[in-house]
C-alpha cells in the first residue's frame, strides 16, 4: 500500500512540475520605422558587372523588398547584389521598400549607371 501511495505522489509531482506555464506574450517595442539610407558600392558599372547595395533602416521586425528597372537583384535582406543586364546601358532604377511589423512602409530609390 505504501508503494502505491508513493507511486501516486510521484505521478502527481511529475504532472505538476512537467506542465510549463505559457510565458506572457512578447510585447512589441514602440519603434517607429526609419529608413536611413540606400547606398551602392559603385554607382557606375559596366554591362555584365555587379555591385553591392545596402539599405539601412531601423524599426520593429523590418522586411526588405527589392526591385530593379533592368538587370537582377541577387539576395535578400538589407544587403543585396545588383547584376546589370548584359545588353542594357543607361540608368537602372534600384528600389528598396521597407515594411515594419506595424505595416508602416517607406521606399528609397537609387540609380546605377550601366555603361
Amino acid at each position: 500500500m505504501k508503494h502505491i501511495q508513493m507511486s501516486i505522489l510521484w505521478v502527481m509531482a511529475f504532472a505538476i512540475f512537467a506542465c510549463e506555464k505559457d510565458s506572457p506574450p512578447e510585447e512589441e517595442p514602440d519603434q517607429t520605422l526609419e529608413f536611413q539610407s540606400l547606398i551602392a558600392e559603385r554607382d557606375t558599372i559596366l554591362t555584365g558587372e555587379t555591385t553591392g547595395i545596402t539599405a539601412l533602416a531601423k524599426g520593429y521586425q523590418i522586411t526588405y523588398h527589392w526591385s530593379a528597372s533592368s538587370g537582377a537583384i541577387l539576395g535578400t535582406g538589407s544587403r543585396v547584389t545588383y547584376a546589370s543586364a548584359p545588353c542594357a546601358c543607361g540608368g537602372s532604377r534600384i528600389s528598396c521598400q521597407v515594411i515594419d511589423g506595424y505595416e508602416q512602409t517607406d521606399m528609397k530609390t537609387i540609380i546605377i549607371v550601366v555603361q
